[in-house]
């Protein structure tokens, strides 16, 4: 799992602000690899290390038990780090956020062949769910480019889509 691995990256919430590998991070345009993503199961749980179970693309599986909530998981690419890191999620908020965008990706990937979705960062909104708290993400989905080199110490070679730079 990537909190264990000390590589990940995580919205928190009630602290509204993202974090990546522990530290506060301020995130205002990712890309998305398309073949990372995934949706499925998850049960988290105080001192248990999670517990996800993926389903195959368009085939949803019976819940597991009542612990376990819907998830999603996906590897993004953060310019600053020159690196991935993984998210995986059952967060409310952060499903009603990235579903959509996911889905959108997921379509579009086939004519977009080797290339990773640029993603913006807006900022979040409070709504209420049940009792609590969630946070809705404002993302929008800027284009599509590549990172032509697997990350090294030096600047990614970024190939951009069009005249403006998207990322």
């Amino acid at each position: 799992d990537e909190e264990t691995s000390g590589k990940y990256i995580n919205f928190k919430v009630q602290e509204n602000r993202w974090e990546v590998d522990g530290e506060t991070f301020d995130l205002k345009k990712f890309l998305i690899e398309p073949s990372s993503i995934r949706f499925g199961w998850g049960k988290l749980g105080a001192g248990i290390p999670p517990e996800w179970q993926w389903w195959e693309l368009g085939q949803r599986t019976e819940r597991p038990s009542e612990g376990h909530k819907q998830a999603l998981s996906f590897t993004m690419y953060l310019k600053e780090l020159n690196d991935f890191r993984d998210l995986s999620t059952v967060s409310v908020g952060m499903m009603k956020s990235f579903k959509p965008l996911l889905i959108n990706i997921l379509k579009t990937k086939d004519e977009n062949q080797g290339k990773l979705a640029v993603i913006e960062f807006k900022g979040s909104e409070s709504f209420k769910i049940g009792m609590g708290n969630s946070r809705l993400l404002k993302l929008n989905q800027l284009g599509w480019s590549y990172v032509s080199e697997a990350p090294k110490k030096e600047e990614p070679i970024v190939k951009e889509t069009s005249e403006e730079p998207l990322f």
